[in-house]
């Protein structure tokens, strides 16, 4: 494997999608739809869209299961039996939405006016720039991170993908 670096890796910022805190989870789905992302000869979706604030510094990202996490009746992330009171422990049961389908398909269109900043996680780990590739696979593989946005001198210049990752493994293995 050569000496790679996260910028030899990366995807630059202007080809990667993101959008500001304050647009709306609706915004960022069709982000997520109308959005390719073309890299040596091949398009793909994009996964996590980078949300940034007013002052262009990186807040977090989203990605789609954060935005279907945001649609999930409250009480299906165990809140409603962590009640004191309960005195027996209450399972979720995903067969009770089926009731609640209509409620559901009211619930979605406000939900979708939302910003996603309600939605979206928090950005804890970056690579800089000039990290060997060996540091970068450690980060994405301890963090349980699929992305990771590359820094130069504080700024996000853009990100490293699995995908970009085991691309270089490939090649370095000499498979077609």
């Amino acid at each position: 494997m050569k000496d790679s670096t996260a910028i030899d890796l990366m995807i630059p910022l202007d080809k990667y999608p993101h959008i500001s805190f304050k647009a709306t989870i609706k915004e960022a789905i069709s982000v997520f739809f109308n959005t390719r992302l073309e890299l040596n000869g091949k398009t793909s979706l994009t996964r996590a869209v980078l949300v940034f604030d007013d002052d262009n510094k990186l807040v977090g990202m989203v990605r789609r299961r954060d935005i279907m996490r945001g649609f999930q009746p409250k009480c299906f992330y165990g809140h409603c039996t962590t009640h004191q009171q309960l005195p027996y422990k209450v399972e979720d049961d995903p067969n009770l939405l089926e009731i609640a389908f209509e409620r559901f398909n009211n619930v979605i269109h406000d939900m979708a006016k939302r910003s996603i900043s309600e939605v979206m996680i928090r950005v804890t780990h970056t690579v800089n720039h000039d990290d060997h590739i060996i540091k970068i696979i450690y980060e994405m593989t301890d963090q349980q991170y699929s992305l990771l946005p590359v820094l130069k001198d504080g700024e996000v210049i853009g990100v490293i993908r699995t995908v970009e990752v085991m691309d270089e493994i490939r090649k370095s293995l000499e498979i077609d």
